[in-house]
């Protein structure tokens, strides 16, 4: 009944998980080799890291194809985890990025995930201008957004603006560097 109530759990006893060296588990155990435990499909494996930890494969490629794509490009590979999930993506139809967002396209990564283009520049210019300025835009979903935010018109910042070599924080916050010395 167990091998077919809970499969993954009868994969796990087999992976060798009995740290406490009970007999009763490694009976158990020796009684799983005998029979047959179904394989887990690979889209159903599940992945153990990530702000995905606990999703299946497929419901990771299914609700963030953007994720998937980093993982394609810049992810992690020398992570068995991730080594894993790649190998997997690898035989899938990752979804390609839109060639040209929109103002309707979401922005997939920090404090404004899920918000949309359009939304993120109306409320939050001082974060749009960050991503402009100091982002790592190594990765695709900030760099689609960063390059649809070179083709608008970012507010500038109320009162004075910032110089490149101003100080950002701090109680000087604004004032250059020369004025400060």
């Amino acid at each position: 009944e167990i091998l077919r109530v809970d499969p993954d759990y009868c994969r796990w006893v087999l992976t060798g998980a009995n740290e406490r060296n009970d007999i009763g588990f490694d009976a158990f155990a020796d009684w799983l080799r005998s029979q047959e435990v179904p394989e887990r499909p690979a889209g159903a494996k599940k992945l153990r890291w990530s702000k995905h930890k606990g999703k299946s494969f497929e419901e990771v490629l299914r609700e963030d194809p953007d994720f998937c794509r980093w993982v394609r490009t810049d992810g992690n590979r020398s992570s068995p985890g991730v080594s894993v999930f790649d190998a997997w993506l690898c035989d899938q139809q990752v979804p390609q990025m839109p060639e040209t967002p929109t103002s309707a396209s979401v922005v997939r990564f920090g404090k404004n995930s899920g918000k949309s283009y359009k939304e993120v520049l109306r409320e939050y210019a001082a974060y749009c201008r960050w991503v402009l300025a100091d982002a790592n835009v190594s990765a695709p979903d900030v760099t689609v957004f960063a390059d649809w935010l070179r083709e608008q018109e970012v507010p500038a910042m109320s009162g004075t603006p910032m110089a490149a070599s101003a100080i950002r924080v701090g109680k000087h916050r604004g004032r250059s560097f020369e004025e400060v010395l």
